[in-house]
This record gives structure tokens, sequence and C-alpha cells, in this order.
């Protein structure tokens, strides 16, 4: 952000090439940021993507999206800018290409500081979607903790042993047809020897299981006796 002394008129030439040098330096902070993809703005909370680490990503139309365009517009001219400030060479082709570089500059800069949540629906539509993905596995995972998991105290145990099977099943590259990655899926990215969180007790009652397993075993992994003989 300016501070007001850099946009206050010169006092004399010496002040002002100093306002050039130092409204420039504003520019080359944002300008040589990295620009925010879709994918990041998506899967990043949007307190995770600083103004100062990035030009963040906005949906837009395709005719209106401009963000790309006067990011690299600016930048081509800042090495030719410097030039022209440093030789204190008050030219018109300082006067054109200081024009365009604030121009840019401030189109950017608006990217950069925009907070605003655009992309809540795309990324609550993406969460729908992986959580979609996951019904199979969690019918399945159903059958093999139900079993166990009836009573708090059984959970823990009945989680620990549903751990152990799926790392035995990625060992042996998946069971059924079923690939090691589809089993992958059920485990924590951030600790493989806990189930995710959408899978756990407080996410994943008793009762939901009893209703998972209603649901029967048509399109789903083995389960029962006949996966204890495969994983044995």
């Amino acid at each position: 952000m300016f501070q007001e002394e850099f946009t206050m008129i010169p006092r004399d030439e010496d002040h002002f090439w100093h306002l050039m040098e130092e409204n420039w330096r504003h520019a080359v902070q944002t300008l040589r940021l990295r620009l925010q993809t879709r994918d990041e703005a998506l899967f990043e909370s949007r307190y995770q993507a600083s103004s100062q680490s990035c030009i963040r990503y906005r949906e837009a139309s395709a005719d209106n999206d401009q963000r790309e365009h006067y990011y690299d517009l600016g930048r081509a001219h800042l090495d030719r800018v410097w030039e022209l400030i440093e030789g204190r060479n008050f030219t018109p082709e300082l006067v054109q290409l200081w024009g365009v570089l604030m121009f840019s500059f401030g189109h950017t800069v608006n990217y950069q500081m925009d907070d605003s949540p655009v992309l809540e629906m795309a990324r609550a539509g993406a969460a729908s979607a992986r959580a979609r993905d996951l019904i199979q596995q969690r019918r399945w995972l159903a059958h093999v903790l139900l079993p166990t998991a009836k009573g708090w105290d059984r959970r823990d145990k009945a989680d620990a042993e549903a751990v152990e099977l799926i790392q035995r099943i990625i060992r042996l590259k998946g069971v059924g047809g079923f690939p090691a990655q589809w089993f992958r899926e059920i485990l924590s990215k951030q600790n493989k020897n806990s189930l995710k969180s959408t899978f756990q007790q407080k996410n994943f009652s008793v009762k939901e299981m009893e209703y998972a397993c209603s649901l029967g075993v048509e399109g789903l992994p083995p389960v029962g006796e006949e996966l204890f003989l495969l994983c044995r």
C-alpha cells in the first residue's frame, strides 16, 4: 500500500526522482510475486494465501479476466523503467512506460489485496464431490468396523484393527479386483496409522454403520470370512 509521503507533489527535482524510485519499488514488490492458480485457490484456505505471497486468483469470465495480461505487461517494463529512472532520463519514453507500468501495477494489486471468498461455492462443490467419491469406501468400512465397534470403549479397537487390515491390503496391492489406492483413500493423509476424520467415531456412528451394512455388499470389495481368507 502506498504511504502518503509517496503520493505528494514533488518539492523539487531530487524529490521527484526519489518518489519515482520508491513508487517503482512498490510496483516491483507486487509484480514479482507469482500468480496463484485456480487449483491453489480452490483447495487452499483463503487465509493460507497471503497477499505477500502471490497474486490471488479470482473467478472471472474469459472476456473480463485480464489478470495475467496486465501482470505480464507490467513485468515487461520494470527493467527499462528502472534504467530510465536511474539515469535520470525524463523523456517521452519514460512518461509512456511509467503510465503503462502504473496502470498494470494498479490493476494487479487489486488481485493481490482482494481476499473475498469468490470460490466458496466451487470449493464447497469440490468438497461435496470428494465426499461422494468415498461412499463406497464408507459402505465397505462399515462391514469391517461394525462387528467390533458397538460400544464406546470398543471403537478405538475397531478403528485400530481396521487400519491394520487396510495396511495389509495395501501391501497386497489390493483385493477382490480393487487396487491399493482404493483402500488408501480410507486412511488419513497426515497419519497413515489413522482413519480419515470422516470415518472416525464423531462422523461415522454405529447407527450409520448399521444402515450402510443394510445396503448389502454388491459392488464392494470382499468382506467377512472371504476378506479374512484373502488377507491371511
